[in-house]
């Protein structure tokens, strides 16, 4: 088999899931209205919103809005930058947090 063929959107993951009833016909109306197959309306629909977080992630850890977060707590005994840091620590969920963690082990 080729490369090209091998690296075929048909050949590179196949999934099964189990859909809730109804939910399969609403993605088949909305893939039609669209003009796309089913699969690529669930892929797009899937790639979109894992965009959506990342740029979420990025934003809240962007460096004006840390910045922000130590100048208001800045009249607290513990050093503002240790304060936001934790709270930003805490509020990842726990995959992301031992990701980081080991980062910078």
């Amino acid at each position: 088999m080729s490369d090209s063929i091998k690296n075929t959107p048909a050949l590179v993951e196949k999934f099964v899931i189990r859909l809730p009833n109804g939910l399969r016909e609403q993605i088949k109306a909305l893939s039609e209205q669209n003009r796309r197959s089913m699969n690529s309306e669930i892929i797009m629909v899937l790639e979109k919103h894992i965009q959506q977080y990342s740029q979420e992630d990025i934003q809240a850890f962007s460096a004006e809005n840390l910045l922000q977060e130590v100048r208001a707590d800045e009249h607290k005994n513990v050093p503002a930058t240790d304060q936001v840091l934790q709270k930003r620590l805490d509020a990842l969920p726990a995959e992301k947090k031992e990701a980081l963690l080991e980062l910078l082990g």
